[in-house]
């Protein structure tokens, strides 16, 4: 019993220690977010409601600006149109 009382306090033990290690790293990441609005495309864990409206609407999406440098600046850019489940082949 008392050997089985030990392991069991070392993997309670382990499970604090984990804890506070989470708690660390969470808070290193919302350290990276902006202060005020927090992560703009997450919202406890799922898409948010900006997340929703960029991926409906934007003709195209990027993380960063920078990854359209070397496109001519005429470049059109346009989205495929969505098969619906009968248009698409069976293969």
């Amino acid at each position: 019993r008392s050997d089985a009382k030990r392991a069991l306090d070392l993997v309670e033990g382990r499970i604090l220690l984990l804890e506070r290690e989470e708690g660390r790293i969470e808070e290193s990441c919302d350290r990276l977010h902006n202060p005020h609005w927090g992560p703009i495309f997450r919202t406890e864990g799922e898409p948010s409601y900006f997340a929703a409206q960029v991926r409906e609407f934007a003709c195209i999406y990027t993380g960063r600006v920078s990854n359209f440098l070397h496109c001519p600046v005429d470049k059109y850019f346009q989205v495929q149109p969505e098969l619906l489940p009968h248009e698409r082949e069976e293969g």
